[in-house]
């Protein structure tokens, strides 16, 4: 049929053919073009959801923890702008210093018998030798004639106070004087940082409810102390006639109850700050290490995120282990001393003690071991996760990274595995077999204490 029809009708359909050709092409490419747009406005959503992600982190999350800083006199409540607002931070500040102060004394002046194994009571009394005796503790003895001592004093109460003081004005010199405060600069190099994650929004929303989550718990454990140390007053109200204890009048309460808020809020801004900084370096971790696996970035850009996050670990295991560390000393210390306390009531004081007794001896362990676990949970996580990136250079050196020769695999297998990070505390490395060494020794030691005798136990002195 082609061969029948004439030259200017098959000039006309090649010319047809052509001009249909030239359409698709442009369909083609206008179609392609609208894709090449469309992906431009994901890499827009991309920017913007991190740049909304990040003022929701800083609203949610650290809006609260620089207010806690500002409540614990760390940062000025105002701007030091006109002498009326630099007055009254430093009003404000000598207010919670001298608040810290009366907590620490009162602690020591009443005895509190919530940690130590309660005063003893020394009589003069004359036995029939006549030599003075020491009248037992269950005897019932005119109050006139009582004088109470702590048994633990300096072991209990001296040393625990000193370093929660110690902390207290070492990091009000670093936040306050020399404002090295660094978990803003952290925050918002983390979240620009992992941007570039494909799953960006789900990530950055579930790092903001981590950091929500932490920041919630700090709340209710602080709230948890206020309720312990208000079952120990109520405590002392209801045995007053039976101990015969030294006793809070009315401003001491305020004080003690004020005093102990303060001071557990310094406690909660500490385990806030080191565990908000192990989660955010986790994630960045997380981020480089799905880089390497994608083979999404150089070498060099891989590089040189893994050495800013050794900057960043360096500096957590800077101040703000040094602060935590001396806080874990005092929390532990505290922790060993009621779950002591706790089994000498089990074993000896098991129908004399009212119910609000029996309530307080047993929250008060536990708030001291919710207050160890994070930190120690947290800087595990770290120092696992730290030690996965560094050998990941060696399954680089394996597989390939794109098109870097032997040479550059080489090298930066060697910069990874002498890149060492680990989340120290006490100067020492705190990994999981730490943790569970902690752990295992501690259920040796329950075990030991259980299966003392009574009065092993109160021949104890510590």
């Amino acid at each position: 049929m082609n061969q029948d029809r004439s030259p200017e009708a098959r000039k006309q359909s090649e010319d047809d053919q052509e001009l249909l050709f030239q359409q698709r092409r442009e369909s083609e490419y206008s179609d392609y073009s609208h894709v090449e747009i469309s992906g431009g406005g994901e890499d827009s959503g991309n920017v913007l959801s991190t740049s909304t992600a990040l003022n929701q982190c800083e609203k949610k999350v650290l809006n609260p923890y620089l207010g806690l800083l500002k409540i614990l006199g760390w940062r000025p409540v105002v701007q030091n702008v006109t002498i009326f607002r630099r007055t009254f931070n430093q009003i404000y500040l000598l207010f919670i210093f001298s608040l810290l102060i009366a907590s620490y004394v009162l602690k020591i002046f009443v005895c509190d018998s919530s940690i130590a194994t309660g005063p003893t009571i020394s009589t003069p009394h004359v036995n029939r030798t006549g030599l003075p005796t020491r009248v037992p503790a269950h005897s019932i003895v005119p109050a006139a004639t009582r004088t109470w001592h702590c048994r633990h004093l300096f072991t209990t109460y001296l040393i625990p106070e000193s370093i929660h003081g110690l902390a207290y004005v070492y990091l009000f010199y670093h936040f306050r004087i020399k404002e090295t405060e660094q978990l803003s600069s952290l925050v918002q190099t983390v979240f620009l940082q992992s941007c570039n994650i494909q799953s960006t929004r789900k990530s950055q929303r579930k790092l903001i409810t981590i950091l929500r989550m932490f920041l919630v718990l700090g709340c209710v454990w602080v709230g948890m102390t206020v309720l312990s140390i208000c079952l120990q007053v109520a405590n002392q109200y209801v045995n007053k006639s039976e101990r015969g204890n030294v006793n809070y009048n009315d401003w001491q309460i305020t004080v003690v109850v004020c005093g102990h808020f303060i001071v557990n809020l310094v406690y909660m801004a500490i385990a806030l700050n080191y565990c908000t900084q192990c989660q955010l370096l986790i994630h960045y971790v997380q981020y480089i290490l799905l880089c390497i696996q994608e083979r999404s970035l150089e070498l060099k850009r891989v590089m040189q995120d893994v050495f800013k996050l050794k900057r960043f670990v360096s500096r957590l295991n800077g101040q703000m282990a040094t602060a935590t560390s001396l806080c874990l000393f005092s929390q532990a210390n505290w922790f060993l001393f009621g779950f002591v306390n706790f089994l000498k009531r089990f074993y000896n004081d098991r129908t004399s003690s009212s119910a609000i007794s029996w309530t307080h001896a047993a929250l008060f362990p536990l708030l001291w071991l919710f207050a160890l676990a994070p930190v120690l949970i947290q800087a595990s996580r770290l120092t696992t996760i730290c030690s996965k990136l560094r050998f990941s250079g060696l399954t680089v050196r394996l597989f390939g990274y794109q098109n870097c020769s032997p040479i550059d695999l080489d090298s930066f297998s060697s910069f990874l595995l002498t890149a060492k990070m680990e989340a120290k505390l006490f100067a020492f490395p705190i990994s999981r077999k730490v943790v569970i060494g902690l752990i295992s020794g501690a259920g040796i030691i329950f075990l030991l204490l259980v299966q003392l005798d009574p009065s092993v136990q109160l021949s104890i002195r510590i």
